[in-house]
């Protein structure tokens, strides 16, 4: 079945409630030319093509797939139509931001390894690693750093009054989870990074 123009999103924008459905819907991409770190999307994402090239040759961005602003967002987009199960970017672990890679980085590695609340919790020292990443000028994933969104609208992350459409909901206990959580590993993480 053919995928042409079918887009991997990256939602960007402004949250709003859709009258229609009674939901919180959080939509809309920035301006092609609106900056966002002194860099306009294009920008970002010709950074992330070389980074991706110089990374993976082989991964087979700008034959089958390429980045791309369109209405529905930022994302990756078809350039062909593909056949059911076919390759269509292929990027090899060593791009990757895993937990080996944090384990090992001479700065923050051994305080990653050596708590227990953050050994335990991975997706934690992921977001530790990429954070010291970010403040790091001369990061190897510099490029691929300054692609991903500025802002991921998810729920614990809303305001008081985004949260009260969740009212009523099982989400509600969720979020208020979720938050609880990442308050004690923020406390961690004081410890280690005051």
């Amino acid at each position: 079945r053919p995928l042409v123009g079918n887009i991997i999103r990256l939602q960007l924008g402004e949250s709003k409630l859709d009258e229609e459905s009674n939901a919180l819907v959080h939509e809309g991409v920035p301006p092609r030319n609106t900056k966002i770190n002194n860099m306009t999307w294009e920008q970002r994402l010709e950074g992330l093509r070389g980074w991706i090239r110089k990374h993976a040759p082989q991964s087979g961005l700008g034959d089958t797939a390429d980045f791309a602003t369109v209405p529905e967002g930022v994302g990756l987009v078809a350039l062909k139509d593909l056949d059911e199960n076919q390759r269509y970017l292929q990027i090899p672990r060593s791009c990757m931001m895993t937990l080996e890679e944090a384990w090992k980085d001479e700065k923050i590695g051994d305080i990653l390894k050596g708590d227990k609340l953050i050994q335990s919790n991975p997706s934690l020292a992921l977001v530790v690693f990429l954070v010291f990443e970010k403040l790091n000028p001369q990061s190897r994933w510099r490029e691929y750093i300054d692609a991903l969104p500025d802002f991921v609208p998810l729920p614990f992350v809303w305001t008081p009054d985004e949260l009260a459409f969740l009212d009523g909901s099982d989400m509600t206990k969720r979020v208020f989870s979720i938050v609880q959580i990442q308050c004690g590993q923020l406390l961690v993480l004081a410890r280690h990074f005051p």
